[in-house]
């Protein structure tokens, strides 16, 4: 019993943390939604504008961005890349920034941060 119980968690971590990529569209609720600002909605833009005119698609490319953000909003990590993960999974929880945007790809990316220029 207690070896299914650790499964069983282990299953639901499984599919709480992957849930953004099946969905096909991300409900985002009234506590994350507060947390994406006219500041939060400026990263989102930026961000959104940098990788449509990028013809690479990398984790090497993203860590740039994201560095390149950073600095040009006066910020830190988790000023950036908690409005994407909202925007992106609608949760402020979930796997790490870069394994989401390169699971859902560049196209579906941009998508989803659309609704939130």
């Amino acid at each position: 019993m207690y070896i299914f119980s650790l499964e069983y968690k282990y299953i639901e971590d499984i599919y709480n943390n992957s849930k953004y990529i099946i969905a096909d569209d991300i409900v985002v609720g009234p506590e994350e939604l507060k947390l994406i600002d006219n500041f939060s909605k400026n990263i989102i833009n930026d961000f959104s504008e940098r990788i449509k005119s990028s013809n690479q698609f990398s984790k090497k490319i993203l860590e740039k961005n994201l560095k390149e953000l950073i600095e040009k909003h006066k910020t830190n990590f988790k000023g950036v890349g908690q409005p994407m993960r909202i925007a992106l999974t609608g949760s402020k929880f979930g796997p790490g920034i870069y394994d989401i945007i390169l699971s859902l790809g560049k196209t579906e990316v941009l998508k989803r941060l659309n609704k939130f220029k």
